[in-house]
């Protein structure tokens, strides 16, 4: 095992190696030690591993999921070719954002309510159509707090209209039927799916069933802007 330090800016890095069962393993990391810590399962053999190694075992699947989505699935990468470093960094700094984005709002209203590519439909549409350029004036009530305008308010409050599915609507839930489809409020096909924000109560008369975003369906879409 071999480990040598330096020093860039206030920030201290850790070249480190670590073998296991024949295969070297190398890190550079800003956290942890070389110090052994505790054993790694490897088939049924335990193998001693340093601190640094396993902070990497313990997250590399997080790591993993989130590059699915960024290198396989949005691949900005591999969309925008470019020779300019500044130009790449860029754009993969884009794809980690959405790719956070994302997984922020899946572990927040669960993966059932908008696929990676619904999700990106939807934030490309909000980000062409912003006024993050608007101006804005700050109230004298708070003078370190600015008042948003009313299209930016708008865009808070649609981010909580969520499509849901209908057996989760409290109506539904409670066992009155097992046909949990109605007509969609905007182009009156069957749908399973309604809006949660505008579903609230218990009665069948409160939900507004939509349509989910689809690459065949802009009815969510159409019922955000009514």
């Amino acid at each position: 095992m071999h480990v040598e330090n330096t020093t860039a800016a206030p920030v201290q890095l850790i070249a480190h190696a670590w073998r296991t069962l024949g295969t070297v393993m190398t890190f550079v990391a800003t956290c942890g030690s070389n110090i052994h810590a505790d054993l790694a399962q490897r088939g049924r053999a335990s193998i001693p591993q340093s601190h640094i190694a396993g902070i990497y075992n313990s997250s590399k699947g997080v790591v993993d999921v989130h590059n699915m989505f960024r290198q396989g699935s949005l691949c900005l990468e591999a969309a925008y070719k470019t020779k300019s470093p500044v130009r790449r960094i860029l754009t993969t700094l884009i794809g980690v954002c959405v790719t956070d984005a994302y997984l922020l709002y899946r572990h927040r209203f669960g993966e059932k309510h908008a696929s990676f590519w619904q999700f990106r439909r939807r934030l490309a549409k909000a980000l062409a159509k912003n006024d993050i350029d608007s101006p804005r004036t700050v109230t004298r009530a708070d003078s370190q707090r600015q008042s948003l305008t009313p299209s930016v308010e708008a865009g808070l409050s649609s981010a909580l209209h969520i499509p849901m599915l209908l057996r989760y609507h409290p109506y539904y839930a409670d066992g009155h039927t097992k046909d949990t489809r109605l007509r969609c409020a905007v182009c009156g096909k069957k749908t399973s799916h309604c809006c949660r924000e505008c579903s609230r109560g218990s009665s069948v008369h409160c939900i507004v069933a939509v349509c989910p975003v689809s690459p065949s369906s802009d009815c969510f879409d159409q019922h955000l802007l009514s």
